[in-house]
């Protein structure tokens, strides 16, 4: 079995993005000054991310056995990403996503995700944990991590997980096998009603058993804590943003690369911080992945506050 630095569970799409100046009114027709298509889902891209770093990236997904999934597995492949766990599933469509873009990067989208919860449980081959160094899984369908999550720290093979789109009912559950947790604030605010303070709710969630949590605070950069120490890195602020679609899954892929090379934890923030304001530079999640060495010298800039609690 070919070892992987990392093995990803979870989504991969198709993105439809176009430009637009602002969101049109229900029942109009407004024009676009550009647009892109290619791939997408959290698990996928950062996934995508890890690969062009050059770890050594697996994935597990589901597509559909359509047109659609043929182009999401073939951009995929062409990342040298390992497809052998995915799923073709007759009859079900592929995931795709419709996003307008505003002139900030803001963007505003519409998902079809029925893929990846049609993923069939049984056959994913949980033995392929072992030939791997971390996982890394989203939570686009929480009982893939369910499944997942369990057998990897029964094999002693940390997992980070995606905070992104997880309702917060099932959190503490899916948070008991879990060893890296990283949401974004706004994805963090609705999972734990009435705690806003980006450290109270990092530290809330550790308490339910990851060792290390970071939320991503946009545009104020990010925030992690490990046990006592926290770190804060600000955000890169010398780029011009175009497309914000991909930079929280960029980021997920470029933290994991910083796990697997042991870095400590401010040059893993500060790093993931560049890596993926830099993916924000063109339309579409994928298209400006920088390089190891540009994201590193951009991540040179940053300045880390580290404190104890």
């Amino acid at each position: 079995m070919r070892p992987l630095d990392c093995l990803s569970f979870g989504s991969a799409g198709f993105d439809l993005l176009v430009e637009v100046a602002g969101l049109p009114a229900s029942d109009t027709r407004i024009p676009a000054s550009g647009y892109a298509a290619g791939g997408g889902g959290p698990a996928a891209t950062a996934s995508t991310a890890l690969a062009r770093l050059g770890a050594r990236a697996g994935l597990v997904t589901a597509v559909g056995d359509d047109r659609i999934g043929d182009l999401i597995l073939a951009e995929l492949a062409d990342a040298g990403i390992d497809l052998s766990g995915a799923q073709r599933l007759p009859g079900v469509p592929s995931t795709v996503a419709s996003v307008m873009i505003e002139p900030s990067g803001a963007r505003a989208m519409a998902v079809y995700g029925g893929c990846i919860n049609a993923i069939r449980l049984h056959e994913i081959e949980l033995d392929r944990i072992d030939s791997a160094r971390a996982v890394l899984t989203d939570g686009n369908n929480p009982a893939l991590v369910r499944h997942v999550a369990p057998a990897a720290r029964a094999r002693k093979v940390p997992v980070l997980l995606d905070g992104g789109n997880i309702d917060g009912r099932v959190l503490p559950e899916l948070l008991r096998d879990v060893d890296i947790y990283i949401p974004d604030i706004a994805s963090a605010r609705r999972q734990l009603p009435g705690v806003t303070d980006p450290l109270e709710l990092a530290q809330a969630f550790a308490a339910m058993g990851p060792e290390t949590v970071c939320i991503t605070l946009g545009e104020a950069g990010s925030l992690a804590l490990r046990g006592d120490e926290v770190v804060s890195v600000g955000p890169l602020r010398d780029i011009t943003v175009r497309d914000t679609t991909g930079a929280g899954d960029n980021f997920h892929g470029a933290f994991q690369f910083g796990l697997l090379e042991s870095w400590p934890l401010h040059r893993i923030l500060a790093f993931s911080n560049a890596f993926a304001a830099l993916t924000t530079r063109s339309v579409g999640g994928r298209s400006a992945i920088p390089t190891r060495d540009e994201a590193e010298r951009h991540a040179r800039s940053l300045s880390a506050t580290e404190r104890t609690t």
